[in-house]
């Protein structure tokens, strides 16, 4: 639980930064104010309420959801990698080795 705290952390501090630059919008008077704050509200209420969801209800939607269960390989990985893995094992033979002798492991 720790090391996902530690992830959230700095998207949460950008998101409160973001709502602090937001503020100066709330002191605009007269026409501009008039303009700019309903949407200063809303921009500010949006970013509460994601602020909000994110710290409590989408870690428990995720816990329940995503279970741990095993990983394994899709058919196109598999063979990709058994492909590359074949690549890079010529790849790091020396030029002789690749003129039709056999490379040997170190």
């Amino acid at each position: 639980m720790l090391a996902a705290a530690r992830e959230v952390a700095n998207p949460v501090a950008f998101a409160i930064l973001i709502i602090i630059v937001g503020l100066p919008l709330f002191s605009l008077q007269g026409l501009e104010g008039k303009m700019f704050k309903p949407m200063a509200f809303n921009i500010s209420f949006a970013m509460a309420g994601s602020l909000i969801l994110a710290l409590t209800l989408i870690p428990v939607l995720a816990a329940l959801v995503l279970k741990p269960k095993e990983e394994k390989d899709t058919w196109l990985v598999a063979f990709l990698k058994t492909r590359l893995r074949h690549g890079a094992d010529v790849g790091a033979c020396p030029p002789q080795a690749r003129a039709g002798h056999r490379c040997r492991e170190p």
